[in-house]
């Protein structure tokens, strides 16, 4: 009968073994992970304007009362943000105001 069995080379093995499929592990983990942005972007983002036209011909930016000076200092504001969008809401009879509206957004749009 064996009296004592030297294990401590198995143990050895066996620890090894395990330390390194951990090691193995974690560079497989972090392989996997996706990247991920760091921060912003910086990107800037186009500023949208909601305008609406009333049949008398006047109009609304963004929900409140706006006259031609306060529209063009608006689009100049937002084209230094990253872009301006333009959004009309307006009853048929209005066409020509929609007309005028556009035309205004795009002299203040191109203005330097």
């Amino acid at each position: 009968m064996i009296a004592a069995v030297n294990v401590t080379a198995r143990n050895n093995a066996g620890q090894m073994l395990l330390v390194a499929c951990g090691v193995a592990a974690i560079h497989v983990a972090v392989a996997l992970i996706p990247e991920q942005p760091e921060g912003p972007t910086g990107k800037k983002h186009a500023t949208t304007f909601a305008v609406s036209l009333t049949r008398d011909g006047r109009f609304w930016l963004d929900g409140l009362p706006s006259s031609e000076d306060d529209f063009r200092s608006a689009i100049r504001a937002g084209r230094t943000n990253g872009g301006v969008r333009l959004v009309i809401a307006s009853d048929p009879e209005t066409e020509r105001d929609v007309d005028r509206i556009i035309d205004l957004f795009r002299r203040s749009r191109d203005e330097r």
